[in-house]
């Protein structure tokens, strides 16, 4: 009886989270685009999901989707809506991961945009690694339904991945949620020039004065400059010289060795 109640009350929980959630659609939505951001492919080196997710601890991803008005090789159809299931539309989410979308039926008609909001806390350490999500779309045309259409595929995307990247627990360059820094040991992370042709100064304010891991990675975790630093509370100034690095995206972190703070660095040359 027991384990019956303590079921419902964490049913219940997690129902009011996943109610709880919502999502806002991207502005300036591209005529010619389906999903912001744009799935990753060899083409698109910087789409896809940026940010890492690690095992225990809160991960977030909005898609803003928005109905293409026809299908490519299908001329003549018109499109007036897609749309995903309500629960179980999203393949290779990791385990304590949902979705909830807006508008809620996570129908999408044609010419508007809406968003898809993935969430929730990796809690099983068998999801380390990279996972493919993957959207069942079912589309609703001038000729009747198409369903079971994954995206990205290579009919709407060609060659478009969302790969999601998952760390083990304690891994640098966890993703943080705004509403979960009240208790980060930094705030007011940033760096100027972004982007940068090479140098930039990275501005940390840091609320616990101490030792902390200054560290610069790719987007697939591989560590590419670490040093530590005595940093002291209130704002403090770190120098970076990205210029050996080719072009793309980085992410660099503070890390006092109990939680860590982690923003994006575009290195352009252009």
């Amino acid at each position: 009886m027991k384990r019956a109640l303590l079921f419902a009350f964490y049913s219940f929980i997690s129902l009011a989270w996943a109610q709880a959630q919502t999502c806002t659609p991207a502005q300036n939505f591209p005529d010619t685009a389906i999903a912001i951001p744009p799935s990753w492919s060899p083409l698109r080196l910087m789409a896809g999901i940026q940010d890492t997710a690690c095992v225990g601890q809160y991960f977030e991803f909005t898609l803003s989707i928005k109905a293409p008005a026809a299908i490519p090789g299908l001329p003549g159809v018109t499109v007036n809506s897609i749309a995903i299931p309500a629960a179980n539309g999203v393949a290779n989410m990791p385990q304590g991961m949902t979705y909830v979308c807006n508008p809620p039926n996570c129908v999408f008609p044609r010419d508007t945009v809406a968003c898809i909001k993935m969430f929730g806390i990796p809690n099983n350490p068998a999801d380390v690694g990279q996972k493919d999500l993957t959207l069942s779309l079912t589309i609703n045309t001038s000729f009747g339904q198409l369903s079971n259409i994954p995206y990205p595929n290579a009919q709407l995307d060609p060659g478009g991945h969302y790969y999601l990247h998952v760390k083990p627990t304690g891994s640098s360059n966890c993703f943080v949620s705004s509403d979960r820094e009240a208790d980060l040991p930094v705030t007011g992370l940033y760096s100027r020039p972004n982007p940068t042709s090479g140098y930039t100064q990275i501005q940390a304010n840091v609320l616990q004065a101490g030792q902390y891991e200054f560290r610069v990675t790719d987007l697939a975790g591989a560590v590419l400059h670490r040093r530590m630093l005595q940093l002291y509370h209130g704002d403090n100034v770190i120098d970076f010289d990205g210029s050996h690095l080719p072009a793309g995206m980085y992410l660099y972190s503070l890390n006092n060795g109990s939680r860590a703070v982690t923003e994006k660095l575009i290195i352009s040359r252009r």
